[in-house]
């Protein structure tokens, strides 16, 4: 393969992932307010003296907090995911062949899918636990 057909090659990968990830940035640009409000909670939520001061009122418990707290980690991991297979299926592109290039992208594929997984796992289970709490505070 000539020089200029790999620069070109890499030239169309770079095109193909900016056609992916540009709408992605133009999506949180949009939610950029949504994202505002919830760093003045968190703000505000930090700044409590007591568990009835939390969230301006008794409305939030501390189930929920660390319900929601948890929510924005998993969050954050679901990302991490994307970000994994963005850049591995990147790597499998630019391979070139390479058989050891290709075999370490698609490692790093089955990883992250088995990531994500245990990330659905966890949510379900937090999720399940969180409102059992909820449930049995307020029946209380």
């Amino acid at each position: 393969m000539s020089i200029k057909s790999k620069i070109y090659k890499r030239l169309l990968c770079f095109a193909l992932l900016m056609a992916l990830v540009l709408p992605l940035l133009g999506t949180l640009a949009v939610a950029a307010p949504a994202h505002a409000s919830i760093l003045e909670d968190i703000n505000s939520n930090l700044s409590a003296t007591s568990l009835s001061e939390l969230g301006g009122g008794s409305s939030n418990t501390l189930p929920k907090v660390i319900g929601g707290i948890i929510g924005i980690l998993l969050g954050f991991l679901g990302i991490l995911f994307i970000v994994l297979i963005i850049w591995a299926g990147f790597q499998w592109m630019t391979a070139g062949g390479d058989e050891a290039r290709v075999k370490k992208a698609k490692q790093l594929i089955i990883n992250a899918t088995i990531g994500i997984l245990i990330i659905l796992a966890s949510y379900g289970i937090t999720q399940f636990i969180i409102v059992s709490v909820i449930n049995a505070v307020s029946a209380a």
